[in-house]
């Protein structure tokens, strides 16, 4: 399939991981198997537009939602995935206790530099 088809599977899946849905709760809505789910997520399989306008009603957001300005590539990762789905897991008090640590932590330290990318290690011999 195409970047578009993984793009956009990606925001349904962002979408409902938002809304606290499991692909198990989509699949049922619609009557698809859970691996039909999981194919149109990932990208796999191409969604029909009618699928496609009755998932938004569910998920609440406007199916231009699914198509927004972002480039294909820029994609949730799986990591940010799975803390989205624990983070929803958890009651609204800790849920917000969590965005105050996480908010407190990124102010306090500087972006983490790209995989790959060599950074500066301190002078050792003690200046």
């Amino acid at each position: 399939m195409s970047a578009v088809d993984r793009y956009i599977g990606s925001r349904i899946r962002m979408f409902r991981l938002s809304s606290g849905l499991t692909q198990e709760d989509l699949a049922r809505e619609f009557g698809l198997s859970i691996q039909q789910m999981d194919r149109f997520e990932g990208g796999f399989a191409r969604i029909q537009a009618l699928h496609l306008v009755q998932i938004a009603r569910l998920l609440n957001v406007p199916v231009t939602a699914f198509f927004d300005e972002a480039p294909p590539d820029a994609q949730i990762s799986s990591r940010q995935l799975s803390m989205l789905s624990s983070f929803n897991a958890l009651p609204d008090p800790q849920q917000v206790a969590l965005l105050n640590l996480t908010e407190a932590m990124a102010a306090a330290r500087p972006p983490r530099p790209v995989s790959g990318t060599p950074t500066a290690r301190p002078d050792r011999r003690g200046g």
